[in-house]
């Protein structure tokens, strides 16, 4: 980031405001890939006023997304949805459809977490029209993924589950087997887990009793930070428990790629711990599903004091699957 700082530096002593902006964004950024979100709002923020002072809309754009991410990242869901709209809008206004579609799916992301599954399916019905306009069929079937689930929760599981199926059947298509696995596993647990296709299983084993209940599925592809660690549960159960990283890569307004990780600490108990111990390295690519465990007394995700002083945070997830998907 020194970099960055430098740029900012010399951008604020030759009055150069639209500089200003972009390092203060390109900090925020960085933060925000550290898990830091308080600082990367705080930057990005700033961006945002002084882009707003020079008219500079592709960089307003660019600070409401990352405003947008950071408040979503950091369980300020309210403000996320809040930003995702006015990105929206403005998106809109510029001409970006590619932008307006992401957003549009991405606001659709941040109304689930608020159970307004009906906006959220209008969110993402809009996005899956601007995938099919530019003829984007990734983004297609992904926006088929997500409206299916949408409609599932909201009763209608067949033309829900109808629509998962198109997505997987366009990602395999694509080549993106992988992703395809995701859905293709959502599926199956929406039909009340009738068949498998992935053989780590600890759905028939006793319950390991961390104090903190879930009733919801999850999966994840990322890569392991560590080896798996041996721990205890609350009620003494001995569980393993390793990080596991979710790379997400964007393309900005400015043609730019910015990648961003998300982090999640993963428990596995009893016989699936063991498997843990047996095939699970530093480096593996994993295929994780499970439940969220948020925190017992606030309901939100792990938040601890870094070396730095500064709050960090992270998901954690009770695995019932776990995937090699590869060991490189």
């Amino acid at each position: 980031m020194g970099f960055h700082e430098r740029s900012l530096s010399i951008s604020r002593r030759i009055g150069d405001l639209r500089g200003e902006a972009v390092s203060l964004g390109n900090i925020g950024a960085h933060y925000q890939e550290l898990g830091k979100m308080k600082q990367a709002i705080d930057y990005c923020l700033q961006a945002l006023i002084i882009d707003r002072q020079i008219g500079y809309r592709k960089g307003e754009l660019v600070e409401l997304r990352g405003l947008a991410s950071a408040y979503f990242a950091s369980e300020q869901t309210e403000k996320a949805v809040e930003f995702h709209e006015r990105a929206v809008v403005l998106a809109r206004d510029l001409g970006f459809r590619d932008v307006e579609g992401s957003e549009l799916d991405a606001l659709g992301m941040a109304l689930v977490r608020l159970d307004r599954w009906g906006e959220a399916a209008v969110a993402h019905s809009k996005s899956l029209e601007i995938a099919r306009e530019l003829a984007d069929r990734r983004a297609e079937a992904l926006r088929l993924a997500h409206l299916g689930r949408a409609y599932i929760v909201l009763g209608n599981q067949d033309v829900g589950i109808d629509l998962q199926k198109q997505a997987v059947s366009m990602l395999n298509e694509l080549g993106e087997t992988k992703l395809a696995l995701l859905f293709q596993l959502s599926i199956q647990s929406h039909q009340e887990r009738k068949t498998r296709t992935v053989e780590i299983d600890a759905s028939n084993q006793p319950d390991v009793d961390l104090g903190l209940g879930s009733n919801h599925t999850v999966l994840i592809v990322g890569r392991l930070r560590r080896d798996p660690e041996l721990r205890n549960a609350q009620n003494g159960t001995p569980v393993r428990v390793f990080p596991v990283a979710v790379r997400q890569e964007e393309i900005d307004t400015d043609g730019l790629c910015r990648e961003r990780w998300t982090w999640f600490w993963v428990t596995a108990g009893h016989e699936l711990a063991r498997e843990a111990v047996m095939n699970l390295r530093k480096g593996h690519e994993v295929l994780v599903e499970g439940c969220f465990q948020p925190e017992s007394a606030t309901g939100c995700p792990r938040i601890w004091i870094g070396q730095d002083g500064m709050p960090e945070s992270a998901y954690e997830i009770m695995a019932e699957k776990i995937v090699v998907l590869s060991e490189g």
